[in-house]
Formats: structure tokens, sequence, C-alpha cells
């Protein structure tokens, strides 16, 4: 039995690898390069289209596209091949939401083999591992009753632990007027995260939420405004994308922080960052467009459709939310989903705290430890 998973540089990644083996009680194996094979199977080529249609990179020549895709495919083939002969290890995989790990993690799941995947967590010093998926394909619980026996806990140093990531693009730090006003709060998210491309819905990618939200925004209360901010760590910028829709209804304040605009909002407004479920720690009213695993009616509003979120953007003077339901969610999340991981404890430390999660959470009952 060993613990198999693509190579990653970045050292929080290894440390999560490594002490996800250790607590498995199994050796490691990275993959420098998740190899290829030609034999195929009856999925292999819908696993392909669905691994390049997420790809976060995507060549601009019919010729790339069409090497990229042969590689994927022979990605899935040789995962598929790989765990079916060795059933007794696990793949793991960090997001396995795009490309060559989504291929590799899906070759894994269709052999039978168990899959870890892992990702940081949208709260600091914890991390995500699940069985299923992350983020919208995870293990979450979707139905309001699973919460509500949870034992509710201090969330409060959840919120003071968040800290504003710098913007990278010195050339973009608009400011706009306005905090003082009724507002609500848009923190963009990367074009080509893997949520977007995968989870967008309707909207389908930035350019087309935004194309809503410039619609959307005349239907606000009078004195009310919409402010957008992008994300600090896009490596391009989507102003030429905002600038039609800039007026004083629709601001973009790049300067001000995401918490501070967060914290002086009447609501927030996403397709499924982390953000918005980051905006329940400080009681805002969250709209969500997308699909998101925090998106459980109560805990927000679903705004699926361009005409749900006009209604929505009309109303939400009167957004409202189920407190006692959040806190009980998010309470989950702290003692059944997210470990703890903080920097700077030892390998021995990670094991220990990984092991006990494996064993106490649900979401691992069936993993067969």
């Amino acid at each position: 039995m060993t613990l198999v998973h693509p190579w990653d540089p970045k050292p929080l990644k290894k440390r999560v690898f490594c002490a996800v083996a250790g607590a498995l009680g199994m050796p490691r194996r990275a993959l420098t390069f998740v190899p290829m094979r030609r034999a195929g199977f009856a999925q292999s080529d819908a696993v392909a289209d669905t691994a390049f249609r997420r790809a976060k990179v995507v060549p601009k020549s019919k010729l790339g596209q069409q090497a990229k895709h042969a590689m994927l495919r022979g990605q899935y083939n040789w995962a598929r091949a790989y765990f079916t002969r060795n059933p007794d290890c696990v793949a793991a995989v960090w997001n396995g939401m795009t490309g060559s790990r989504f291929a590799f993690a899906q070759g894994a799941k269709d052999a039978g083999a168990r899959v870890m995947y892992c990702e940081i967590a949208p709260f600091a010093g914890r991390i995500t591992l699940d069985p299923k998926g992350v983020n919208f394909e995870g293990s979450v619980p979707q139905d309001p009753a699973a919460f509500a026996a949870v034992p509710i806990q201090d969330l409060t140093p959840l919120r003071d632990a968040l800290t504003p990531r710098k913007l990278r693009r010195a050339e973009v730090s608009a400011k706009a007027p306005g905090l003082d006003q009724n507002f609500v709060f848009c923190p963009l998210q990367v074009p080509n995260d893997s949520q977007v491309r995968a989870f967008a819905g309707g909207y389908q990618s930035i350019e087309g939420f935004v194309a809503a939200l410039a619609k959307a925004a005349q239907h606000l209360p009078d004195g009310w405004h919409l402010r957008l901010r992008e994300h600090p760590s896009a490596k391009t910028s989507v102003r030429n994308v905002l600038a039609p829709h800039l007026s004083d209804k629709i601001r973009l304040d790049n300067a001000t922080d995401a918490f501070a605009q967060m914290r002086a909002c009447q609501a927030v407004v996403t397709l499924n960052s982390s953000m918005g479920l980051q905006a329940m720690l400080f009681d805002k009213p969250v709209l969500v467009a997308g699909r998101a695993f925090y998106g459980i009616d109560g805990l927000v509003a679903l705004c699926p459709t361009p005409s749900g979120l006009n209604h929505a953007f009309a109303n939400v003077a009167s957004a409202g939310f189920d407190a006692d339901l959040r806190q009980r969610f998010l309470s989950w999340l702290i003692t059944s989903y997210y470990p703890a991981f903080p920097d700077g404890a030892s390998p021995e430390d990670d094991r220990a705290t990984l092991a006990r999660h494996f064993k106490s959470s649900p979401v691992f009952q069936d993993f067969d430890l």
C-alpha cells in the first residue's frame, strides 16, 4: 500500500502529502509527471473532455489543443490501469479539479481506489482533506438538517485570523469613494480559477458574471451601489471587461483591502468564492450566483439565473439569513471538516493530527482506514 500523488514543488503541499501518508501508515510515491498509456477505456474520451474543458491553460493552436487532449486521455488511462493493478494504493491530489490532476484522480476513482483530495482551507491554519472532491464536488452535506445538532463553537478566532492579500499588480490599484454608503460588495475571483471554470453555472465565466452584475446593479435601491474588487492573485487584470460598466452605480476598488470592504458592506455577492463563506463570519447576507458547497438555502440566497440576481439586488435591503444554521454550519466545518494544520508544527504532530481527524470525521467513515 502506497500513497501515490503528482509531485508538487511547494513546501506546504509536500508537507500535507507527507502527513497524509504518515497518518495512513503508508510510504509515499511522488510522480514527477503523470505517465500516459495509449490503451483506453470506455470513459477515456469523456474524462479527457472534462479535464480539457476545466484546464487552466489551453493551447491556442488546434494542434496544441489536440496534443493536450491526447495527453489528458493518456494520463487517465495510465492512472486507471495503475490503480486497477494496485487496488490497495491511495491516490492523493492537490485540488484535483482541473487538467492532469483531474484525469489522474478520476482514473483512480474509476479503478475503485481510494482518493484523497487536498487543498488549503478558507480559514487560516487549516486544510481541506476529502475523499470525494473539493469545493462543490466535496463531501459537505447539503441538507440543513445535518447541522441541527452540531454544538456551536466560538468563531471569533476564525474571523480575527483573516488577513487580506496584497494586490500583485500595482497598475490596477483603483480606489473608489463610498465606503460609508449602502453597497453590495463583489470580490471577483481569478478568471481561470478552477471554481469558475467548473462551477460558474449559467454565467459561464467571470465575463458573463460581470455582464449579469452590471444589469443587476440597475435594480439596486436608490442610493445603493455595487462595489467590485479584482482578485489580488490574478496574473492579468479584467479591468478591460469592467471598464464599460463602471459608473456611480458600479465602482471598482482594488486599493481598499477586501475585508475592510466586507465589514462596511450591506451584502456580499459572489459566484462561489471562499469569501462568500468568510462573509458569514461578519454576519453579512450572501448572494451566491454559481454552485458552491455552502450554497444552502438559509445560509445564503441562491441566484442561479440573471433574473434571480436582478430580483435579489432589487430586494437586497431586506436580505437575511438563518443565523443559527450559519453558526452550526461553520462549527461543523472546523470540528469535522477542516483539520488544523498550523505553521511550525512538527511532522510527528502533523501525522497525529490527521490520524485523529481521519478517525473522527464523518467524511471518512467509509474510507476504509
